[in-house]
């Protein structure tokens, strides 16, 4: 694994990369309280199948990010750095916020863009995506770590897997800063503000949308929505996942890898 930091002017955003494929996949992840490094070893064991094909880039959002800052502007953050390290024509999967990200930068950027995989997203605001940005926020800015990591596993995962993770959870935030927790509201933030649906007719790379009936954050009406709009193959889960589906189903990164095998 390469981890390293790559500046653009006076923004500087944090990745890191394994696989020696001559493909490449950006994995853009979601919103969370620390840095996606922090789960470095995680993600590339969980992304191990992509190896040998691919050449897998994780970018993190800037560690500071101003009053006002929006997803377009995280998507333009991400694309300079993908433009710095010489990555075009790459498969996106953009999870959740990512997913988000990942919609601009089809917009704005498609020589960066072969295919993409939107999961567990929305293309504009709901009101239940609304209310659980609002409450993540109000805990955030009270400072209630604990109270924070409850919801946030309660809502992102399965009952079953929310159970085995909330001990190992409790641990990983115990020492989490005032810092992190500001990162984590302008982001939330940028997401109660996101709202690409009118432009989604100029997305004109293949894409799939992966949804989950029982998303109780973003909803899997968000995933219904924005695939009839793009007018894309969507897969949806059932109700025994939740959010974060992709880190549940045994099949997942199968049904990822048969998509982008479909584009070549």
């Amino acid at each position: 694994m390469i981890k390293g930091t790559v500046k653009t002017g006076n923004t500087v955003l944090e990745y890191f990369s394994f696989g020696g494929g001559e493909k490449n996949l950006v994995i853009l992840p979601g919103v969370g309280i620390q840095k996606i490094s922090c789960s470095a070893k995680a993600v590339e064991s969980g992304y191990a199948c992509f190896r040998d094909d691919y050449t897998v880039t994780v970018f993190d959002r800037r560690d500071d990010i101003p009053d006002g800052f929006t997803v377009e502007d995280m998507a333009d953050d991400t694309a300079l750095a993908m433009n710095a390290l010489n990555i075009k024509n790459a498969d996106l999967f953009g999870a959740s916020l990512g997913g988000m990200i990942a919609q601009y930068i089809a917009v704005k950027y498609p020589e960066l863009v072969r295919s993409m995989i939107l999961a567990s997203t929305l293309s504009r605001p709901n009101e239940c995506a609304l209310g659980v940005m609002r409450r993540w926020t109000e805990l955030a800015e009270a400072g209630d770590v604990p109270e924070a990591a409850r919801q946030m596993l309660k809502l992102l995962y399965s009952e079953k897997l929310a159970e085995q993770l909330s001990q190992a959870t409790g641990m990983m935030f115990s020492g989490v800063t005032r810092r992190e927790l500001d990162r984590f509201i302008a982001q939330a933030r940028a997401i109660e503000s996101f709202d690409v649906y009118a432009r989604l007719d100029e997305i004109k790379c293949p894409v799939l949308v992966i949804g989950v009936e029982g998303d109780k954050v973003l909803t899997a009406e968000a995933s219904r929505e924005t695939a009839g709009k793009l007018g894309c193959e969507l897969y949806m889960y059932g109700s025994e996942y939740a959010h974060c589906v992709f880190d549940e189903a045994p099949d997942y990164k199968q049904r990822m890898m048969d998509f982008y095998s479909s584009i070549d």
